[in-house]
């Protein structure tokens, strides 16, 4: 991946991958992770697109000033105002936790947004405070979750991501290690991310009067092997808003982008050109 160039908002420097012509496509990466996660995607869709990745705040290797919390909010606030500086409306492509960053962006700044493509988004979609389906695939999930958060409360962040990644993404136990090397880097560069994250402040739920402003286009993916609290945000999400496409991506669970990125560009990239015509 070319080197990122560094994008000035308001005093504060994202990095910013920016090679292509074409429409342009902002990837906006999820937790434990940053621009370097795109890795399978730039050759792709830098072919027939202009291709972004930018790293949100706290994220990465370098220095980010503390003066603003780890939040989705604040991540909200980061891009609307990146839009802003590009100066351009852009297609957007977000996955998990990036989710909800994308999505209340969309209906925040609806001129500002192409398309909208999210792979699993991971928020608040639906009322958990009564028992359902999602209510119960999340404690679920916690439960596979919850050993990685004790070890990255005791010190041990390398081995937390380990084990952390193998419960999102569905693997087997010691299934790290068989992601490419780059991928592991990237996971292990953050971390330092996995408590600031557990310990923010919820993000409040989207609201259907949010998720009617939404007026581009979506495509919303999940993986044919993914947890269910996945599986169920993706359809949750779909049916919320209005002519919202649901895709299963075959062969892939929650950490599909790193598995088959492949797969997931090309369904992203038939998606937004089918909008340009």
């Amino acid at each position: 991946m070319p080197d990122p160039e560094r994008l000035n908002v308001d005093g504060t420097s994202f990095p910013l991958v920016r090679v292509g012509n074409g429409v342009p496509v902002l990837f906006v990466h999820g937790a434990w992770a940053d621009h370097r996660i795109w890795c399978g995607f730039w050759k792709p869709m830098s072919r027939k697109t202009k291709f972004m990745a930018i790293t949100q705040r706290h994220f990465g290797l370098m220095e980010w000033a503390d003066d603003k919390p780890f939040s989705r909010q604040v991540h909200t606030d980061d891009l609307i105002a990146v839009l802003a500086k590009l100066d351009e409306p852009v297609h957007l492509f977000g996955w998990s936790y990036a989710g909800g960053v994308l999505l209340r962006t969309a209906a925040i700044k609806p001129e500002q947004v192409l398309s909208l493509t999210i792979f699993e988004p991971s928020f608040e979609c639906e009322d958990l405070s009564e028992p359902g389906p999602l209510l119960r695939a999340r404690e679920d999930a916690w439960k596979r979750l919850e050993p990685a958060y004790h070890m990255a409360e005791g010190g041990n962040l390398r081995a937390a991501m380990h084990i952390g990644l193998e419960a999102v993404y569905n693997m087997k136990e010691g299934g790290f290690s068989d992601l490419h090397t780059d991928f592991q880097k990237v996971h292990l560069d953050n971390c330092h991310t996995m408590l600031p994250d557990l310990r923010a402040e919820p993000a409040k739920p989207l609201m259907s009067e949010e998720f009617n402003r939404i007026r581009c286009p979506v495509l919303v993916l999940y993986g044919e092997n993914s947890l269910d609290q996945y599986k169920l945000m993706a359809q949750e999400t779909s049916n919320s808003i209005e002519n919202a496409k649901l895709t299963k991506v075959p062969g892939v669970s929650h950490g599909g982008p790193v598995q088959r990125p492949d797969l997931i560009a090309k369904a992203a990239l038939d998606f937004i050109i089918s909008q340009t015509h």
